[in-house]
This record gives C-alpha cells, sequence and structure tokens, in this order.
C-alpha cells in the first residue's frame, strides 16, 4: 500500500451545449477521460485514489451545471461508487490555471496533513501548459506531479495554447489578477 493519495485530474475543455448551458462533456474529454481510467486501472492498484473535476462554467454557459459535475458524472458511469472532489459551484473557475487551483486547494482542504500526488490527464498539445502551471506555482509546496498524455479526437489551436501560456506567464509575474485570488501571489 502507498503512503499517498493520488489526486486525479482530467482537465476538461468542450462540452455540449443546449439553451445556453453545458449538457454534457464533449468526445474529446470523454475519450481523455476513458483513456485516464485505463491507465488509473493499469497504473494505480491498490492505493488510494481520488478523482477531482475543478472545472467551473464560461460566463456564457453559467446558469447550467459545471463542466466538473458533467465530467465526474460521465466517469460514474464506469465506477457509481469512484470517490471524487467536484467543483459544483464555484463556476468562476474555469479555465487551465483556474481548475488547477480548484483542484489543488480542495484536495490540500479535504485531505489535511496526507501526502497527496496529483496527476494531471490531457492532449499533447496543452500539456505543456499543465506541466508549467505545475512548476511555476505549485511544485515547491507538493513536489513532482505525474503528467500523463492522452488521445484527442481534435488538437487545440496552437494560438489558443499560446494565448494561455502569456496569461499564465502574466499572472505569475503579478501583471495580470486571475479570477480569484491566489494565496501565493
Amino acid at each position: 500500500m502507498s503512503s499517498k493519495k493520488y489526486v486525479l485530474c482530467v482537465i476538461a475543455n468542450d462540452a455540449k451545449t443546449n439553451d445556453g448551458q453545458y449538457t454534457d462533456v464533449g468526445r474529446n474529454f470523454k475519450l481523455r477521460a476513458d483513456e485516464s481510467w485505463s491507465w488509473t486501472e493499469r497504473s494505480l492498484l491498490n492505493v488510494p485514489i481520488v478523482w477531482a473535476f475543478g472545472a467551473g462554467t464560461d460566463e456564457a454557459h453559467a446558469r447550467g451545471p459545471t463542466l466538473g459535475m458533467l465530467a465526474e458524472a460521465y466517469l460514474r458511469t464506469k465506477d457509481p461508487s469512484l470517490v471524487a472532489l467536484t467543483n459544483r459551484r464555484d463556476k468562476e473557475y474555469y479555465g487551465t490555471l483556474e481548475e488547477i487551483y480548484w483542484v489543488v486547494k480542495k484536495a490540500q482542504q479535504t485531505f489535511k496533513g496526507e501526502k497527496l500526488q496529483f496527476v494531471f490527464f490531457t492532449q499533447r498539445r496543452h500539456m505543456w501548459r499543465v506541466k508549467i502551471i505545475w512548476w511555476l506555482f505549485y511544485q515547491k509546496e507538493f513536489g513532482n506531479a505525474m503528467f500523463v498524455t492522452t488521445g484527442q479526437t481534435s488538437q487545440l489551436s496552437l494560438l489558443h495554447e499560446i494565448g494561455g501560456m502569456l496569461k499564465v506567464w502574466r499572472v505569475y509575474r503579478g501583471k495580470e489578477k486571475p479570477r480569484y485570488k491566489m494565496p501565493y501571489r
């Protein structure tokens, strides 16, 4: 048995919409979640795990469920008894930086005093931003995270990733404020 608790986070990014709200996770997320589930079944035997779903909603879809709630519902089709930390009401935690922050903060609050090992799942082009966010904001406090690249049904735009990385750098340097208060800035 491991003395660590593994916190598994499948980064959400696509969803189906109807009538101004999210109604289900999209094909890209489902592929990512399926591959994450398979990886976990192969790689994390007999260790305590908790799935973490931190994504809120963008302003255009804020009156419906969070992406975190839809992500949890999808993974519960594989195991209705899975242990999960899910963002149900903090809708402003939307975007990679915000989603990771919500997951880390909630895991830290929920499992006080426990050694946490974070595992992030996302597609290839997005992974470098997830790693940089971890290294800039969380590495010192939590040590190394694990990063697992999953498949994708569609590639994120390179311009989107560059814009996201510029935001991360501006937040890190104190030139831009995130949508929430970051205690380490």
